[in-house]
């Protein structure tokens, strides 16, 4: 009698049964990862506090930078705030002021800054000016004249005086550098015999030109004229030239020197 065995080969279902298992292994690692780095990036769980710290770190610089900005402007806002005029702070003289007046003197004399910005159109009322000149003779009419020989464009121009009387008008340059130019109508000369006395500051009808810098003064923005009065009882009109922080210079000492006196 013969058995009859049958034998099956079960190393073939084994060899599926673990392949089966390692891939499910590997699919749980790969869900595993992908949900930490959601997490990571907080993706998921709707948490919006979760952030990324290079995100942080670029908003700070960000904030930074803007905040030093801020600061920059306001500086530079701060720099160009123009005070109010301070009668108490002339910077080169002792003097009192008082009544200051950013009105042009009412000479009969007018400017006009050229296209070039290097000259100007003076105009001259002889019906005003004339009487005011102390000239024996002049014609009642208005004349033009050009003012030159400026090495800087001009930035404005004012019809100023110092002293008690005429001889004392002067024509002021705010040049674009801050510094005061200026042209004295007038100029004192001295006779034969001593005796001083004042003239135009031009000879036969000509153009002016500028006469002089006023030295050590610098950022000017605006021209007054002013009364001055000092502790010795002397005093006059005078031309002051202010600057942003409201201080200011006394221009009459400047002009003086310019006119021989």
């Amino acid at each position: 009698m013969e058995d009859n065995f049958n034998f099956q080969d079960n190393s073939g279902k084994k060899k599926n049964k673990g392949m089966a298992i390692l891939v499910t292994i590997l699919v749980i690692i790969i869900i595993a990862m992908a949900g930490y780095i959601c997490y990571d990036k907080g993706i998921i769980f709707g948490d919006s506090n979760l952030k990324n710290p290079n995100e942080e770190s670029e908003k700070e610089k960000e904030k930074d930078k803007n905040s030093s900005d801020d600061k920059v402007g306001n500086s530079n806002v701060q720099d160009d705030v123009v005070k109010p005029l301070d009668l108490t702070k002339c910077l080169n003289s002792s003097a009192n002021y008082s009544d200051p007046s950013d009105i042009p003197g009412n000479y009969g004399l007018a400017m006009q800054i050229n296209t070039d910005k290097k000259s100007i159109t003076l105009t001259i009322d002889w019906n005003k000016f004339g009487p005011l000149s102390t000239a024996s003779a002049y014609a009642p009419e208005v004349k033009t004249y050009q003012i030159t020989g400026f090495n800087k464009e001009i930035k404005d121009t004012f019809v100023g005086g110092i002293g008690q009387d005429a001889m004392g008008i002067t024509l002021f340059y705010i040049m674009s550098d801050g510094t005061v130019q200026f042209t004295p109508m007038f100029v004192r000369k001295t006779d034969t015999k001593g005796n001083l006395y004042f003239v135009m500051n031009y000879s036969n009808n000509s153009d002016f030109t500028v006469s002089a810098t006023a030295a050590g003064v610098n950022d000017v923005i605006k021209l007054y004229t002013a009364n001055m009065s000092t502790s010795m009882g002397g005093g006059g009109v005078t031309t002051i030239a202010a600057k942003k922080d409201g201080s200011f210079y006394d221009l009459s000492s400047e002009v003086s020197k310019a006119q021989g006196r």
